[in-house]
């Protein structure tokens, strides 16, 4: 897979028809998002169906548009890239989380990795981005629901205990003999 690049934007990453079906066919197979930045300009230059349905733009409206439409504002957009490009430059791979906008304007929480690929054509970013709020949310979910689960173990217990408690030692009743146990 040769990526194409020169004084304007291609209109693929991809020499070929065949080189952008290897492209989708192997982000298919990832959850996250993926998506190609040109590392100069830093417009997207491709666009997996993942990311289509994780920010809710189309390959064709996302193509050779600014990164920067996929933050909830330009800080955010500022803050992420300009800590990423020096390291990414550097030594050719960073991972964080960071807010992203969709296109109806939500914003949501991802983790992103992000590799440098240098060509003979250019630089280029690879993206892959995978949401965390929805993971968070039913992580916090979990985490409840496995601390009432301990609590009401741990107050159903304490009452097993009470009640064997007072039941080992021999009470004397009426009618029974010494010794023998109303429990």
């Amino acid at each position: 897979m040769e990526l194409k690049h020169s004084a304007k934007l291609p209109l693929s990453v991809f020499s070929s028809p065949v080189d952008r079906k290897f492209f989708t066919a192997l982000c298919k197979g990832l959850v996250q998002a993926v998506f190609i930045i040109e590392s100069n300009s830093l417009t997207v230059v491709d666009w997996s169906e993942n990311a289509e349905g994780l920010f809710n733009f189309s390959r064709d409206e996302i193509l050779h548009q600014s990164v920067d439409r996929l933050f909830p504002n330009r800080s955010a957009f500022e803050r992420v890239h300009g800590r990423t490009l020096s390291v990414l430059r550097e030594s050719g791979f960073w991972r964080g989380e960071g807010e992203y906008r969709r296109r109806d304007g939500a914003v949501f929480t991802a983790e992103t990795t992000q590799i440098w690929v240098s060509t003979d054509h250019g630089d280029y970013i690879i993206a892959l981005v995978r949401a965390l709020s929805e993971n968070k949310e039913r992580d916090e979910i979990v985490h409840w629901l496995n601390e009432e689960l301990a609590r009401r173990f741990d107050e159903r217990a304490s009452e097993l205990i009470a009640a064997a408690t007072s039941c080992s030692e021999p009470k004397p009743s009426v009618g029974k003999p010494s010794g023998s146990s109303t429990c």
